[in-house]
Order: structure tokens, then C-alpha cells, then sequence
């Protein structure tokens, strides 16, 4: 059993905050509630997902951190969106942490997992905020060291620079599409442009469409009949019209 000096070290190890993510929407993220946090805490945490599970899913789910394991909660770093207004929880994310082998050193990586917005908030960009600013606080939680991001097995990734400019090993990097088990090691180059000092990565990822592909200019479709058919309506106008004053 842990005394209170020990409890309250750990406790300390992992971050527990909330910050608002715009005017109406507060949020909580907190590492690994597992192994700091006792029963009752990590109940009301599990509530707070499950609130937001019953808002999207008539017949619940139980997986990952929401089936009350506690070593799935010993290795999550949970996100929870809340309405300011109410105090209702509206979104959440679960990421998991793995141990995994690179180059014959065990690292631990953040698995992108499972993530649930109820449907009458899903138009509020909220998406950034349960991925994107969850990791950037991980990242200066490990004292700006790498942090390696995962996402499922059967996904490509492909990455891009969005702002800056990659050394020539990162530029080769970004010219490929990743899959299953692939590493990419990239760096901003010694000398960059003023206007945009800093590196910024884009990662896109999604499950191959193992379908055909046929493009032309801003069209993708799967054959060429349809291209000639999206360019058509194009023309034609049935795919709308940008206002004159928005130009």
C-alpha cells in the first residue's frame, strides 16, 4: 500500500489540467489516471466518457478504457470535453501509451485511439483539440523530447511540410506513403526562410481505398467516365457557385 508522501509523488508525475478550448467548451486532460487517481475519481471519469458514449450510441460500448479495466486506464491519457454552460461532457478521446522496440531500444508511443463527439457538437472544429492539443501538451510534458504517435495498424500515413523547410533526408521522407511498422526520421533544415522560421509538419492519415484512381486537375474519382462526368457538372453549375462578393 502507498503511503500519503508516495501518492502525492506520484500523483505529480502526470499531468491532470483544464484549460478552455474556446468560449463555450472547457477541457480536461489527465495522464494515465490509473495509476494516481483512486477508485472513485476514475469512476467519475469513466462516467463522463460513458455520458458521451449514451449521446452517440443507443446501445453503449464497451471497449478499451470505457470497459473500467484499470490497466487500460494505467496506460490512457484522457481527454474530456465539456460544455461550459452545462457542465456536461460533449466529447472525448482515449490515447494509449505503448511500449514499443525501435532499433533495439524499447520507446513508448502514443496510440491515436478512440475518440467520440456527441452529434449535436460535431460542427465546432472540436476535433484539433481531442488530437492535436492533446499531443502538443504531451510533447512539452516530456520536456520537448520526441514523441512518437501511432495510429492503427491498417492506415496510411502520408506527411507533408506545411510550413519551413525539411533537410534533404526529410524532403526524400516525405515522397513516400507510410504503412504498418514504418518510421519516419525527418529535421528542419540549418537555414530557414524568414517569413516562416519554424518546421511544421501536416501527417494525413486514413484507410486505403484499394480502389482505382483516375484524376484530372482538382477531380478525383475511380474512372475516367466519371471525371469527364464531375467536369460536366462543373460547368453546368450543379455543384454550386462561389457569390461574386466572396471573391
Amino acid at each position: 500500500m502507498r503511503g500519503p508522501i508516495s501518492a502525492l509523488i506520484e500523483r505529480w508525475r502526470y499531468l491532470d489540467i483544464r484549460i478552455p478550448a474556446s468560449r463555450d467548451v472547457t477541457i480536461r486532460i489527465v495522464e494515465r489516471p490509473g495509476r494516481w487517481m483512486d477508485k472513485a475519481a476514475c469512476d467519475a471519469l469513466l462516467a463522463d466518457m460513458r455520458t458521451v458514449v449514451a449521446s452517440t450510441l443507443a446501445d453503449g460500448l464497451e471497449y478499451g478504457v470505457l470497459s473500467g479495466d484499470s490497466e487500460r486506464l494505467r496506460q490512457a491519457v484522457v481527454t474530456i470535453l465539456y460544455d461550459k454552460a452545462s457542465g456536461r461532457p460533449i466529447a472525448f478521446n482515449a490515447l494509449t501509451v505503448m511500449p514499443l522496440e525501435l532499433r533495439g531500444q524499447t520507446i513508448e508511443a502514443i496510440h491515436l485511439g478512440l475518440v467520440m463527439v456527441d452529434p449535436g457538437f460535431r460542427t465546432q472544429g472540436l476535433s484539433w483539440v481531442l488530437y492535436g492539443l492533446t499531443c502538443i501538451m504531451m510533447f512539452f510534458r516530456r520536456g520537448l523530447r520526441p514523441l512518437w504517435i501511432m495510429t492503427t495498424r491498417d492506415y496510411a500515413v502520408a506527411a507533408s511540410e506545411l510550413t519551413g523547410t525539411l533537410d534533404a533526408l526529410g524532403k526524400v521522407e516525405m515522397q513516400r506513403l507510410f504503412g504498418p511498422g514504418d518510421t519516419v526520421t525527418a529535421a528542419a533544415d540549418a537555414r530557414q526562410d524568414g517569413a516562416t522560421p519554424t518546421l511544421d509538419l501536416l501527417f494525413l492519415g486514413g484507410r486505403p481505398i484499394r480502389e482505382p484512381v483516375a484524376r484530372y486537375g482538382p477531380f478525383v474519382m475511380n474512372t475516367r467516365a466519371e471525371i469527364m462526368q464531375a467536369v460536366e457538372d462543373f460547368q453546368a453549375g450543379r455543384m454550386g457557385t462561389v457569390p461574386a462578393q466572396s471573391l
